[in-house]
């Protein structure tokens, strides 16, 4: 390479130079155990070789860790700036929530919210109950819920086809599906435990 009509020659061949003029390869750089890519002491360094050889030690000094790609927990902390008026609420109404009934008196949309976005909570649980209570049925293999819209046109023991009610939960939205095969091996028709605790 050439730097103000000076041959500078690469690291490999510094190297090659040193190794032939019998210096250990160690005492190539006295601040790490890589090569230098400076030059030698008849030829000047440029500032940006000077540069690029910091940051070359640096990366080689300290070299990534598994820890430095895993995600940051940020927590902020609770700073109360204003004062709650008497009479409001300042704890969760924890058994309340807990409480089949609460879930029994909810919008589908906001149960099914619950369903999606609650995975393995007691919510999750009680949203499922409710809905179930409300006439939906669970398909296992769509992960949709589905509620018959009038009696199916087709039943026996494997499956039955109608039309159908369904919940898109990639949309957000109610949609109709109609002469739909509902197959019962993928109903899901498990019995659902009551209350918190039980």
């Amino acid at each position: 390479m050439k730097i103000e009509n000076q041959i500078i020659p690469t690291p490999t061949q510094q190297l090659t130079l040193r190794s032939q003029q019998n210096y250990p390869v160690a005492a190539t750089c006295a601040t790490s155990r890589m090569a230098s890519p400076l030059p030698s002491d008849n030829e000047r360094a440029t500032p940006e070789m000077v540069c690029q050889f910091k940051l070359l030690n640096a990366a080689f000094n300290f070299p990534p860790k598994p820890c430095d790609s895993e995600r940051g927990h940020r927590s902020l902390p609770c700073i109360h700036t204003t004062t709650i008026p008497d009479g409001w609420p300042t704890n969760a109404p924890v058994s309340q929530v807990m409480d089949s009934k609460f879930y029994a008196g909810l919008e589908c949309e906001s149960l099914f919210f619950m369903f999606y976005y609650e995975e393995g909570s007691l919510a999750q649980v009680l949203a499922a109950k409710a809905l179930k209570a409300k006439i939906w049925r669970y398909h296992k293999q769509l992960r949709t819920w589905f509620q018959r819209l009038e009696t199916p046109k087709v039943i026996n023991t494997e499956f039955e086809r109608g039309n159908y009610r369904y919940w898109d939960f990639i949309s957000w939205s109610e949609k109709i599906r109609n002469d739909f095969t509902f197959e019962y091996r993928y109903l899901e028709n498990v019995e659902l435990s009551g209350e918190f605790g039980r």
